[in-house]
């Protein structure tokens, strides 16, 4: 594990298997991955909100293009 790289499928690993095994060990890997992405949607959307508030339409496209980035960081994790 390096701690350079971050939160990411071949760089995570579990301390526990239940059933042990190497599809265990990806499925739940897979879906940390995919959360540790998702967050930077979530705050995308935070800060879309409060430029909707403001009336920033700037502000607002540009919390949207990084919720997408977001969004496609998840779905390329599956491929």
């Amino acid at each position: 594990i390096n701690p350079e790289k971050g939160v990411e499928l071949g760089n995570i690993t579990r301390l526990l298997n239940f059933r042990g095994g190497q599809d265990e060990e990806w499925f739940s890997m897979v879906h940390v991955a995919i959360e540790a992405q998702g967050g930077s949607a979530l705050q995308a959307m935070v800060d879309a909100h409060a430029a909707v508030i403001k009336l920033d339409a700037q502000g607002i496209a540009l919390a949207l293009e990084r919720a997408a980035e977001a969004l496609e960081s998840c779905t390329n994790i599956l491929r």
